[in-house]
């Protein structure tokens, strides 16, 4: 038997689909349709769902967003694939005051300008560029969310970029190649600090040094 549903049933059920994200006192992560005066979280950041790269909803971005709340935000904050621009936005709204995002897509550079400038964070500039092609190296924090495999292809240059003491936070490792991931980074120039699970992802927190 086939027989017809409303849109409107489609819609709400849709929007049902995307909650916010609340990270303790200090972030909301909030699509455009709910009232950001109704949550008490310091800091709100508006992302439309119905734009891809990253929404606030998948694990890694949390637990990216989570431990960056562990440490002041330091003058100068890259965010290496950014994709929306969640992670750059949520640096630049806890502090940083120079905050740099790339993507190799050049979709990413229109969503992530249009949501800084939604978040009023257009100070945040983004590059359409490898991390390669990234003349400072001098960041206080990097962030990168991205899946194992092309995570460990960048590695090296996201430690070249990090100055002394500069904390790296790397997302998109499954829990299960924690130890695999930990002993591919002796190879570079940093020291464990942290790692942090949540279901079946972790991040893992390193210095520079």
């Amino acid at each position: 038997m086939i027989r017809e549903i409303a849109d409107q049933n489609w819609k709400e059920s849709w929007k049902a689909s995307f909650k916010p994200i609340l990270i303790s006192d200090q972030i909301a992560i909030l699509p455009p349709w709910e009232n950001a005066n109704e949550f008490p979280q310091l800091h709100k950041i508006v992302i439309n769902p119905g734009m891809a790269f990253g929404t606030g909803q998948h694990e890694t971005t949390r637990l990216c967003l989570e431990v960056m709340l562990n440490y002041k935000m330091p003058e100068t904050v890259l965010d290496v694939g950014t994709g929306s621009g969640i992670l750059a936005i949520a640096a630049k709204k806890l502090g940083a005051i120079h905050v740099l995002g790339n993507d190799l897509d050049p979709d990413c550079m229109r969503i992530a300008h249009e949501n800084a400038e939604v978040n009023e964070t257009p100070q945040i500039k983004f590059v359409n560029i490898p991390i390669e092609q990234i003349e400072d190296k001098n960041f206080g924090m990097i962030l990168a969310n991205i899946e194992s495999k092309p995570l460990k292809t960048v590695v090296p240059s996201i430690c070249e970029h990090a100055k002394k003491n500069g904390i790296i936070i790397l997302s998109g490792i499954l829990s299960i190649e924690i130890d695999e991931f930990k002993e591919f980074m002796q190879n570079e120039n940093v020291r464990f600090i942290l790692s942090k699970i949540m279901g079946d992802w972790c991040s893992l927190v390193y210095e520079k040094l």
